[in-house]
C-alpha cells in the first residue's frame, strides 16, 4: 500500500506547491515557495556532491523528494487557511 500511496502523496505536495507558487500573490507566493527552495538547497547542498562523488549513492531519489515533499501538504494546508481571503487579484 506504501507504494501505491507514496508517488501520489509526492505528487500532491508538489502539484499543490505549484498551484500556490503560480496563483497566489504576496506573502502567500512566497511561502508556496518554501518547499522548492528546500528542495534547491538540498540538491546544493548534499544531492549534487553525493552524486559525484558516488553516482549510485542516491539510488533511493524518488523517495528521498517524497520525505522532502511530503511535509509539504499540511505546510500548504496552513498557508491556504490562514491566509488573507479578497475579492481581487491581491492579497
Amino acid at each position: 500500500m506504501f507504494l501505491l500511496l507514496a508517488p501520489v502523496v509526492t505528487a500532491a505536495g508538489m502539484l499543490w506547491a505549484l498551484v500556490g507558487v503560480l496563483n497566489w500573490r504576496g506573502r502567500s507566493r512566497v511561502l508556496a515557495a518554501v518547499p522548492f527552495v528546500a528542495i534547491l538547497v538540498y540538491s546544493a547542498v548534499v544531492l549534487v556532491p553525493d552524486v559525484l562523488e558516488v553516482p549510485s549513492s542516491h539510488n533511493l531519489l524518488p523517495f528521498e523528494l517524497g520525505i522532502w515533499f511530503w511535509p509539504s501538504l499540511p505546510y500548504m494546508a496552513v498557508i491556504a487557511v490562514t491566509r488573507p481571503k479578497t475579492l481581487g487579484p491581491e492579497d
